[in-house]
């Protein structure tokens, strides 16, 4: 599990679930929440829309699976939507499409991830962190936290 930021910058990285456990269970059981919950990401502080005096946090985004929260937005259900929900999902699920094109970039340059890793599950986990390091010291953004 990873965060991104707009430029596909690997913010936070949280490898190393294996099992059979759903994506909102993985992430509650994760390192990346407990930061998240206790406020220790550093978030950039709130700021104004542009030509408006309202101030929006940053948040990050989770389909269906994960929890509602605070700093946590996930689109509506998709039943009879009204259209300024269903445009606030089309604009929510473009924001989905900068960690996909992230982890495609890290994929189509560090190539063992386009496979399952056959070593033992420490290693493998090892092996994807060092991607991403190797990833972000690549592109010059090495500032990162690693859960």
């Amino acid at each position: 599990m990873a965060t991104c930021d707009a430029r596909f910058k690997f913010v936070v990285i949280d490898a190393g679930e294996f099992d059979s456990s759903s994506d909102g269970g993985i992430f509650q059981d994760s390192n990346f929440f407990q930061l998240l919950r206790s406020n220790r990401l550093q978030l950039p502080d709130p700021k104004k829309i542009s030509n408006t005096n309202i101030e929006m946090p940053y948040v990050f985004y989770g389909d269906e699976a994960f929890p509602l929260l605070e700093d946590l937005m996930q689109p509506f259900p998709q039943k009879d939507l009204a259209d300024d929900k269903r445009i606030f999902n089309y604009r929510l699920s473009r924001a989905r499409k900068q960690i996909e094109c992230a982890f495609g970039i890290l994929s189509s340059i560090w190539r063992i991830l386009r496979k399952p890793i056959e070593v033992h599950a420490d290693f493998a986990t090892d092996m994807v962190k060092a991607t991403y390091v190797l990833h972000s010291y690549r592109t010059g953004n090495l500032r990162g936290q690693m859960a």
